[in-house]
């Protein structure tokens, strides 16, 4: 399965989830996650971009989630050119993963901390996330077959977040992973 996602800025997180109630989605409780980003190379924001496979180890209070993220489509500047095949399992050790990571040539690029509360819409899973020294941000994302054609989709979920009251040019913010290691190497 392929994950097609889109992520926002949002500023007024109250009205965003007015709209979503009113169209019926019930936000789930607030989990916090702990988000762990490996990669080979990851000494400067050009190396970690040139990378096309990510790892990540996710901690909640109830369970370690172990991800692999691969962009095969790469342009030059390390933007994607579709998105990311995307496998996730659940790890009953998150010790264990990140010494298996370790031995197999991965570091830690960069952490995340967030506060998440999802619900459901259309077969869509819509996440609110507050992201430590980063803010609110909203993401709809949509899995479909790996063949499956990106830009329709991307087209629905972006309207979608536009019917919630975020504006335009608040749409397809990077990564939080990205963010965050923009704002390292810049010295913020």
């Amino acid at each position: 399965m392929r994950e097609i996602e889109i992520k926002a800025r949002v500023k007024n997180k109250e009205a965003v989830i007015s709209k979503l109630a009113e169209l019926g989605c019930v936000l789930g409780d607030e989990l916090e996650q702990r988000d762990v980003v490996y990669a080979r190379n990851s000494n400067s924001m050009q190396e970690f971009l040139a990378n096309d496979l990510f790892l990540r180890v996710r901690k909640t209070p109830a369970e370690t989630i172990f991800t692999l993220k691969y962009h095969p489509n790469r342009t030059e500047n390390g933007s994607p050119l579709s998105m990311p095949l995307e496998h996730e399992v659940s790890v009953s050790s998150a010790s264990e993963i990140e010494a298996m990571l370790a031995l197999l040539g991965f570091t830690p690029a960069t952490e995340t901390n967030k506060v998440r509360r999802t619900a459901h819409f259309n077969d869509w899973e819509i996440c609110l996330d507050e992201v430590e020294s980063l803010g609110s941000f909203i993401e709809v994302e949509s899995l479909v077959d790996h063949d499956t054609e990106v830009g329709p989709i991307s087209e629905k979920l972006t309207a979608f977040i536009v019917s919630l009251g975020v504006l335009p040019e608040d749409i397809g913010v990077k990564r939080y992973d990205i963010q965050l290691l923009e704002k390292r190497f810049s010295g913020v």
